[in-house]
């Protein structure tokens, strides 16, 4: 395995956690190590908010769904090995959990959001299949920086300080990837 590839797929990590200028709805972005590649998913808000919170190191009193996911996996012995992003139907991402029980590989399905939300608290490797990022963006000399900020953005960011304004992708290409 060449390092950051994997079986058709590239690694990838939490590039910034944005909301959409026009749906108002949160965005979470996927780059990769060169930032060449950006896998942008439409999350919901809850989802959002537990990346956030992770990203923010923010500590709640009581486990929330993404960290109790987390205590349990401990619990039980199971190792999460990776997160897959591997497929994209009609705007929907479709990811896994690769599991380790027993000797055994298991993969459950998921939400992309839930997914990475487990793999940054277990500090676990996040990767994409190249026939997504066939369907999302390339940056290149396009990119340009967002509007000024929506009261959605400004929102979020109260609650969740490590929301950042979205940066690199071009206004046309929001179309391309919208639920």
């Amino acid at each position: 395995m060449m390092d950051g590839m994997m079986d058709g797929m590239i690694e990838m990590r939490v590039s910034q956690l944005t909301i959409d200028p026009l749906s108002e709805l949160p965005i979470l972005i996927l780059s990769d190590v060169e930032g060449r590649h950006l896998v942008p998913i439409w999350i919901g808000a809850a989802e959002a908010a537990a990346i956030a919170a992770e990203l923010g190191q923010v500590t709640h009193a009581r486990p929330m769904t993404h960290d109790l996911m987390a205590a349990l996996l401990r619990a039980t012995a199971a190792e999460l090995h990776r997160v897959e992003v591997h497929d994209v139907q009609n705007g929907t991402y479709f990811a896994s959990i690769v599991l380790g029980t027993g000797g055994k590989i298991q993969r459950v399905d998921a939400r992309p959001s839930d997914a990475v939300a487990l793999a940054i608290r277990l500090g676990t490797p996040i990767w994409v299949a190249r026939k997504v990022l066939g369907e999302t963006c390339e940056l290149g000399p396009t990119a340009r920086p967002q509007r000024s900020l929506t009261p959605a953005v400004e929102r979020l960011a109260q609650v969740a300080p490590h929301v950042e304004p979205l940066e690199a992708i071009a206004e046309e290409d929001f179309g391309k990837w919208k639920m």
